[in-house]
């Protein structure tokens, strides 16, 4: 909440970066589910979130290339390269 009250300040609360850490922060929903059901938190939890924030973030992309003013092709097949990278080494 505090990276976004910044963006906020900033008026840039509408970046990539920011967007991602909104998702991020909402995804945490799953290792805490996780957590309140089995009693701790494991790295299947840890790794539930990374998945979780993966795939909701690559939306932001999807959304910025669809649109005229924001449409640039590169940065998701970085994100999307990235985020295979990262599947791949759980």
């Amino acid at each position: 909440m505090i990276a976004d009250a910044i963006a906020v300040i900033k008026g840039k609360h509408k970046s990539r970066v920011n967007e991602i850490i909104g998702f991020a922060a909402i995804c945490l929903a799953a290792p805490l589910a996780y957590g309140a059901t089995t009693g701790s938190l494991s790295p299947e939890a840890m790794a539930m979130w990374i998945l979780n924030t993966l795939f909701f973030s690559s939306a932001v992309y999807t959304i910025k290339l669809r649109r005229k003013k924001t449409a640039a092709f590169k940065p998701g097949v970085i994100y999307h390269g990235i985020a295979t990278l990262i599947i791949i080494s759980l």
